[in-house]
């Protein structure tokens, strides 16, 4: 009985050698045990903020858009022949350039 108490009480238990002959006990003690079980699980399973990987810089390959844009890209970047240059070149060759080609 003593055990059982403790039990329903205590939330970091997740193993317990002990037979109990009473099965309502014996029911409440492995209820305890399951629940403390799960709740370990599910904190070793989601990993907080400070415990992630950094974050990593990568180049993006592909761009697909969804939907067409409302307004021509000519229209959206007006400042420039730079930009100009960039636009003939993603709409003749249907990609984007690679960083050597921008340089």
């Amino acid at each position: 009985e003593a055990i059982g108490q403790m039990m329903e009480n205590n939330e970091t238990i997740v193993k317990l050698g002990f037979d109990c002959d009473d099965a309502h006990w014996r029911n409440l003690i492995d209820r305890a045990l399951v629940r403390n079980n799960d709740s370990l699980r599910r904190r070793q399973q989601s990993p907080s903020a400070k415990e992630l990987p950094p974050a990593e810089e990568r180049t993006l390959g592909h761009l697909l858009l969804q939907v067409p844009p409302a307004w021509p890209a000519a229209e959206m970047v007006k400042d420039g022949i730079a930009h100009s240059v960039f636009l003939k070149y993603v709409e003749q060759n249907h990609k984007l350039p690679t960083t050597a080609q921008l340089q």
